[in-house]
């Protein structure tokens, strides 16, 4: 009798964080990072303005090679510098990309880099929002 199984297998994990100015990761600073991960950049406290309430971050791009999984595993964890406003959330969102340059092709005018995601002439925040796959929200509650 034939079974079914599923197989899954850990690949590289992905790690968007602050590597350019306060993160220290690796197996041994925490339990939610591997070894061996392809750190992304991402700063969401630019210069100590913050990120505050409807304004939005973009990472760096990063390239999944031409063998990508069908699915991914999100995991979150955010160290803010001050408590939250109960109620608030962290929303994630992907753009996806077929091509691995920064500023090329990139979903809801997207650009590929460490900055601002903002309004434009073309578009609203909502607007790009719609044009992008949201995969994780999270209440934000005071420590």
């Amino acid at each position: 009798m034939a079974t079914n199984k599923v197989l899954v297998t850990v690949g590289t994990q992905i790690v968007f964080a602050d590597h350019a100015s306060d993160y220290v990761g690796g197996g041994g600073n925490n339990s939610l990072e591997i070894a061996g991960s392809t750190d992304v950049q991402i700063d969401i406290a630019p210069a100590g303005v913050g990120l505050a309430t409807l304004l939005a971050r973009q990472s760096a791009k990063v390239d999944l090679g031409a063998a990508r999984a069908a699915a991914y595993g999100v995991m979150i964890s955010v160290e803010p510098a001050t408590d939250p406003t109960p109620g608030d959330t962290i929303d994630l969102y992907w753009s996806v990309s077929p091509d691995s340059v920064a500023a090329v092709g990139n979903a809801g005018g997207a650009s590929g880099a460490d900055a601002a995601y903002a309004a434009s002439a073309l578009r609203t925040l909502a607007e790009g929002f719609a044009q992008i796959a949201a995969i994780e929200g999270r209440l934000c509650q005071p420590s």
